[in-house]
């Protein structure tokens, strides 16, 4: 998740939020609304984006309006950032691992039982998660 640094405007193709995210051509993302109209959320797919400027391309042009400042505007209103949040839906968790023995990270679900007798089963759901460097 980021937040606009700039504000975007009806008809858009380009938004401008922080650079060094791990963003991608072909990656989906949500700009939640900013106005009064709840239900003014853009759902793009992002053409490119600049890691250095932090300007995103999308596929299509917006169809909303989305509010943003170059900074938090957490001191104007109350503790609250007003600017718009633009959101990863793409991968919404990344698992990383450490190459320290070439191994990677390891995900692990097993069975177990208690001291006690009681059976424990192991389940594991991924969904929208990212593993990069795992065996």
């Amino acid at each position: 998740m980021t937040r606009l640094r700039d504000s975007c405007f009806m008809g858009d193709k380009v938004a401008r939020v922080y650079g060094g995210l791990d963003w991608v051509a072909g990656d989906q993302v949500a700009l939640l609304a900013t106005a009064t109209q709840w239900t003014h959320t853009d759902y793009m797919t992002i053409e490119s984006y600049d890691n250095a400027t932090g300007d995103i391309t999308f596929t299509e042009s917006l169809k909303y309006y989305h509010y943003g400042e170059s900074s938090s505007t957490a001191a104007d209103f109350s503790g609250v950032d007003m600017r718009g949040e633009v959101v990863l839906l793409t991968r919404n968790v990344r698992i990383v691992g450490n190459d320290t023995d070439s191994w990677g990270a390891q995900i692990v679900t097993s069975d177990t039982v208690e001291l006690n007798g009681v059976q424990r089963m192991g389940q594991l759901i991924f969904d929208n998660v990212e593993c990069y460097n795992c065996s």
